[in-house]
């Protein structure tokens, strides 16, 4: 019985493929009208001009043709590939009068019967400009509690912009992806995108860049013998200060701290501002390095002897 059904199915396949096959002919012989959407390229402009705004990226054209050469156009690239090499200024462009640029090979036997959307389109363009533009961190480096972020640098400090000058000039800089490092120990190096303000209209260069984050573990020092420097002196006046050498505690990076000497940090007494004759004592202005924060100074608060020479 199995063996009996087997047998009547095959001719009954066999019917149906060639049904399907001559109704497929029948088809595709027959005239249909299609919407279709294109890509809108615009391939050349002329030289040093660019896109103040981009045009549209799609549009919808109804097409009249038999119904293979409508599955055909189907699996070709159809598009609109504009080319404007003289045009210097913005301009509105009506789609029908450029049906010669719809890229359609001729041989599908299709036909444009309208172009539904957009019937036209401003196209804005202007100077084009590529400066080099500062590239800036965006997000959070939070090292691990003890430890502290001392610098980070780019492989490269700016990026290449590309675009309409009027806009080119105001950008400020260029943004990197956020980034969200938490609970950091060391040093590190991280590659990073940059993000595009405006596709379509600037071109950044590169797309992405080396960040390198220098994290270091926060110690305390004292540096001992620290000149004090008397400023703003009359020059019929000797003055030193009593004592004439301090130490301070500082805080920082261990690597920074570690190198840290008397040299690169000021110690100073404004005379003219400060001086008074029956004031005893006096604070020091202290200035360390960036990324150094001082603590204490021992002592504190300093006597100044003026003599006259």
């Amino acid at each position: 019985m199995r063996e009996k059904i087997k047998l009547n199915i095959k001719p009954l396949l066999g019917s149906i493929i060639f049904a399907i096959i001559l109704w497929v002919m029948v088809a595709t012989d027959k005239t249909y009208s299609y919407q279709i959407k294109v890509p809108i390229e615009i391939t050349r402009l002329a030289p040093h001009v660019t896109f103040l705004e981009p045009p549209p990226e799609y549009a919808v054209i109804e097409v009249q043709g038999k119904g293979r050469a409508l599955i055909s156009a189907w699996f070709y690239d159809v598009a609109f590939r504009l080319e404007f090499p003289n045009l210097t200024k913005s301009r509105k462009i009506v789609l029908a009068d450029y049906l010669t640029f719809l890229d359609m090979p001729t041989t599908f036997g299709l036909a444009v019967v309208d172009v539904i959307e957009p019937v036209s389109f401003e196209l804005k363009i202007g100077p084009e400009l590529t400066s080099p533009v500062p590239i800036q961190l965006d997000g959070r480096i939070q090292p691990q509690d003890g430890y502290a972020l001392m610098d980070y640098t780019f492989s490269q400090d700016s990026a290449i912009v590309s675009g309409p000058a009027s806009k080119v000039e105001k950008l400020a800089s260029i943004k990197t992806e956020q980034v969200n490092f938490v609970r950091q120990k060391s040093s590190f190096s991280e590659v990073v995108q940059l993000v595009n303000p405006q596709p379509g209209i600037f071109t950044v260069t590169p797309q992405s860049v080396r960040l390198d984050l220098d994290i270091q573990r926060l110690v305390e020092r004292i540096i001992r013998e620290i000149p004090i420097r008397i400023r703003k002196v009359p020059p019929d006046l000797e003055v030193t200060a009593i004592p004439a050498k301090f130490a301070l505690k500082v805080k920082g990076g261990e690597q920074i701290i570690a190198a840290l000497d008397t040299s690169q940090i000021i110690a100073e007494i404004d005379f003219k501002n400060y001086y008074r004759p029956d004031r005893e004592k006096y604070a020091v202005s202290i200035i360390t390095p960036e990324k150094v924060s001082w603590i204490e100074s021992y002592p504190r608060m300093f006597s100044l002897q003026v003599k006259k020479k």
